[in-house]
């Protein structure tokens, strides 16, 4: 009897504890984590060019992308829409696009929320949660929450809050077993619209060339509608030439 007793009390011990761990870990914590499980700072920073081949599903239509990055901030894009192929550039100077189906085929200057668009799209050449005090971002853990069946820490980020920057608002739901986000949940919000919800779930995580750990499916719903964006493939540090990224002179 006195061993059963025994043996219920270091069960219940053991519970607390496990519980008193989540509660205790930090933001930091919870962040250093993450960034190790998904392949380690030095290997981000080792992230020079990066390539992705892509497909995106929407309602009645598959769309095809080819994305190029190269630091700081060079973008050249290529998009197959019905046929057509749209290509979008930015030198870290001049943006420019060749776009068909606006009735052209000459490299037409991108105006400044098109650019503003292709910038912000781009995808992340390092995490935004490396050294994300020294960015400007502000991350806070908010508590914990169940989805679909999974323990998550959920972490609010205000992006560039404290920089001159724009900043944008997203909560991002991190597996409390092995820290990467499954989940990305933000508001869009403007005097025109009414609030919209926009929830993007993230999975499918493999390892690129570079060993670093990246979601390849985003599964994202908004206004009632789904959205699929699957990446096929990753590379990085692939030699990329500058001229790739400057508009075409015809």
């Amino acid at each position: 009897m006195k061993l059963k007793k025994m043996k219920a009390l270091t069960f219940i011990l053991i519970s607390m504890a496990s519980v008193g761990f989540l509660e205790a870990q930090t933001i930091d914590e919870i962040i250093q984590n993450h960034i190790e499980n998904s392949g380690g700072e030095k290997a981000w920073n080792s992230v020079k060019t990066i390539k992705i081949a892509a497909k995106m599903s929407v309602p009645q239509a598959e769309i095809k992308m080819n994305i190029m990055q190269k630091k700081p901030n060079m973008i050249y894009t290529e998009t197959e829409v019905m046929g057509q192929k749209i290509i979008q550039g930015f030198d870290g100077e001049t943006a420019w696009m060749i776009n068909p189906m606006m009735g052209t085929s000459t490299p037409q200057p991108m105006t400044e929320d098109m650019k503003q668009q292709l910038l912000q799209n781009a995808q992340d050449m390092e995490s935004d949660w490396i050294r994300f005090k020294e960015k400007g971002h502000e991350v806070t853990l908010e508590g914990e929450e169940t989805i679909d069946g999974v323990e998550t820490f959920k972490v609010k980020i205000i992006k560039n809050k404290n920089n001159d920057k724009p900043e944008s608002t997203a909560f991002f739901f991190f597996d409390t077993e092995n820290y990467i986000p499954i989940v990305m949940r933000m508001v869009m919000d403007d005097t025109t619209t009414p609030p919209t919800t926009i929830q993007t779930k993230l999975s499918e995580y493999k390892e690129t060339n570079l060993g670093i750990l990246m979601p390849h499916h985003f599964e994202t719903e908004m206004m009632g509608q789904t959205t699929v964006l699957v990446f096929d493939e990753v590379v990085m540090n692939e030699d990329m030439s500058d001229s790739l990224f400057k508009m075409p002179s015809e």
